[in-house]
């Protein structure tokens, strides 16, 4: 079993909880071992009187770990990036992950996938398909179709392999410790998988009259009875479905041998907490970044599209995924037509190198905290490294968990993250509720 390895760079307070304040104790709470470089050491995320790492401090320590991880290969890596002060230091941080994962030889698709980067390949692959496509048809079981697929599909594809050796450019800006994720409660939505076709599911009971006519296709004449018929098809419903949910599997998205997860925190709200150095830093970046949370502000800043509706949402979803994020996340979106919910959202491309778009409907809690997006991220990166799996319902169990720790918090202006350590290190099935996704279709 590989060692892992959890690096979070993000800032500390020292009153109060956001950054790595909130990420140090919740990862040792739900058992990882976490490398902590804080960015910055403020007074409170009030205050920011106190001292700030410099880009050349930042690679010091950076390029001292990445020497001692070089030939360790027996351990995974995993980065989470929060606030960074400025556009040098982001740079810096984002150069050291890169040149690890290029000595490390990662390629970044998913997990099974085999060969090393030969060489350096800087963006995506161009390949065509080879008519292979390794893929299970979404008819019936009884077809499978071998197919391996090579490359990209229309030049991008689920695992298009990054290179290691960039230009240097990071990007790890920060929102000013509040990445605006308030969380709350929330309505159940029901699971929808985006690959039935019309909405139908392509495993269905038969019929009395179509039970009757398959005896015919029995071998040796063999008869079988209408509940033995209903038995198979129940178990091909079953099969059915879990290949379904192979389609949303973590490690089906991405590598998780190395892994980076970043909140590009630059502003919440309309207001700009960095300097607008920062959000091209981050523009450059983002193409080697594995997940990324903004929220909305942060999203319009990086796609330079003013979000009014969901179809405003989608198209930033898709330049976020075209510019070579695998999974994007975009945290709290507000609708003027709807004041009472706020509106997760996710995107990926799927093991069929389709894009699938979910949405998670929150009721808003008019509650100003800060630290739930830095709660949000590192709760993400835990259920990812510790239960892999749907990355659905990863999503819904950490909603759970930052909903449950904001209402347990109303009566004060922080986070009440050591009253909550118990729902923290919870698996997110807090009485058994939880918030549903739902497929948004375009």
């Amino acid at each position: 079993m590989k060692k892992e390895n959890i690096i979070s760079i993000q800032s500390q307070v020292f009153d109060g909880f956001c950054g790595n304040n909130i990420a140090a104790f919740v990862f040792r709470r739900r058992g990882h071992i976490p490398k902590i470089l804080n960015t910055v050491q403020y007074y409170s995320k009030f205050k920011h009187s106190g001292v700030e790492l410099n880009s050349q401090e930042v690679d010091i320590i950076l390029s001292e770990y990445n020497k001692d991880q070089e030939f360790m290969n027996d351990s995974n890596i995993y980065f989470l990036t929060g606030y960074i002060k400025n556009a040098e230091c982001v740079d810096m941080v984002t150069k050291n992950i890169l040149e690890l994962r290029r000595k490390r030889k990662i390629h970044r698709g998913k997990s099974n996938d085999n060969g090393n980067m030969n060489g350096h390949m800087n963006g995506h692959m161009n390949g065509h398909m080879n008519g292979h496509t390794n893929g299970h048809m979404n008819g019936h079981m009884n077809d499978h179709m071998n197919d391996h697929m090579n490359g990209h599909m229309n030049g991008h594809t689920n695992d298009h392999m990054n290179n290691d050796h960039m230009n240097g450019h990071t990007n790890d800006h920060m929102n000013d410790h509040m990445n605006g994720h308030t969380n709350s409660h929330t309505h159940g939505l029901t699971n929808g998988h985006m690959d039935e076709p019309n909405g139908e599911h392509p495993y269905r009971l038969m019929n009395s009259n179509e039970l009757k006519s398959s005896h015919q296709i029995i071998p040796q004449g063999k008869q079988i009875h209408e509940k033995d018929m209903l038995k198979n098809n129940i178990l091909t419903i079953s099969q059915g479905r879990k290949k379904d949910e192979e389609l949303y599997f973590i490690e089906n998205i991405i590598n998780l041998n190395f892994l980076w997860v970043c909140d590009p925190v630059m502003g919440d709200n309309g207001r700009l907490y960095v300097d607008e150095r920062v959000v091209e830093s981050y523009k450059k970046a983002i193409e080697y970044v594995d997940i990324i949370t903004p929220n909305q502000y942060e999203t319009e800043l990086l796609c330079g599209i003013k979000i009014n509706e969901e179809k405003d949402v989608i198209k930033c979803l898709d330049v976020l995924l075209h510019k070579g994020v695998k999974i994007v996340i975009i945290t709290s979106v507000n609708y003027n037509f709807d004041k009472d919910h706020l509106f997760l959202y996710v995107s990926f491309f799927n093991n069929k190198n389709k894009i699938v778009y979910f949405k998670y409907k929150i009721l808003k809690i008019h509650f100003n905290c800060f630290g739930s997006g830095d709660l949000f991220s590192c709760l993400l990166l835990s259920f990812i490294v510790k239960q892999k799996g749907n990355i659905l319902h990863i999503i819904s169990k950490v909603l759970n968990i930052v909903q449950n720790v904001i209402k347990n918090s109303l009566t004060g202006l922080e986070l009440n993250i050591i009253e909550n350590q118990d729902i923290i290190a919870s698996d997110g099935l807090i009485n058994d509720i939880l918030i549903k996704e739902e497929p948004v279709f375009f």
